[in-house]
């Protein structure tokens, strides 16, 4: 479905309808909350003419701009993507701004419609996304489904570390815990595992996935550094 929202209020909110509430912006999803986030106009700078709009998530709700999660009021710009819980997407456009959609948003839109291309089962013509920035991918993602091995010594074989997402925190863990410090093992295992972590993240799980991924292993190391 293709909607069209005008924000011509001081302040939209977003969310399900129910019995007691009727946002401005109604959204039916299991995943969307009666009061899920509100949109609001920032406050007029006395040195700027400019009427910038402010995306403010409520507790709980899931609510990404660019496929990261917002925890905070964040400014909109023109061309950003706006993600409520995981099946409603809306793209930003200032009608004041002249300026056409930033390439960034070109490359993420692209993306976007690769990936329900790949769900409906169609092959893209081209690398897989990024899930997290729309960013296509230099080496597309072989088919789990193909029967055919590759002759032995055709090619070399590309290491790959898969995991489900519920394991995700135990995998960090384990990862950062391989190598001893006083050892003699290779000390950049763990940094080779994480990188496949990451990438398997950004290929595999749902946006904003792969920031959490991001957050989690940087915490991890400065608790360990520190």
């Amino acid at each position: 479905d293709c909607l069209v929202y005008l924000l011509n209020r001081e302040q939209h909110t977003v969310g399900q309808e129910t019995a007691s509430a009727r946002p401005n912006i109604c959204l039916s999803s299991p995943d969307v909350l009666p009061l899920h986030c509100r949109i609001r106009r920032a406050p007029q700078r006395r040195s700027s003419s400019d009427q910038r709009l402010l995306l403010e998530p409520v507790a709980h709700g899931n609510v990404l701009v660019n496929f990261m999660r917002i925890e905070r009021p964040t400014p909109l710009r023109h061309g950003d993507l706006l993600s409520f819980g995981a099946h409603y997407i809306f793209l930003y456009k200032d009608p004041l701004s002249a300026k056409p959609l930033p390439a960034q948003t070109l490359t993420r839109l692209r993306a976007l419609a690769r990936l329900c291309e790949s769900e409906s089962g169609s092959v893209p013509e081209k690398g897989e996304a990024c899930r997290m920035c729309g960013a296509i991918l230099h080496e597309p993602v072989a088919s789990r489904r193909s029967t055919k091995a590759p002759a032995r010594g055709s090619q070399k074989r590309k290491l790959a570390l898969e995991f489900e997402r519920a394991h995700e925190d135990a995998l960090v863990n384990r990862v950062l815990t391989l190598i001893e410090p006083s050892g003699d093992d290779h000390k950049l295992t763990p940094a080779y595992l994480l990188c496949l972590c990451i990438k398997h993240s950004a290929n595999t799980f749902p946006p904003g996935s792969f920031g959490k991924l991001l957050l989690k292993i940087a915490k991890r190391i400065q608790t360990i550094a520190w």
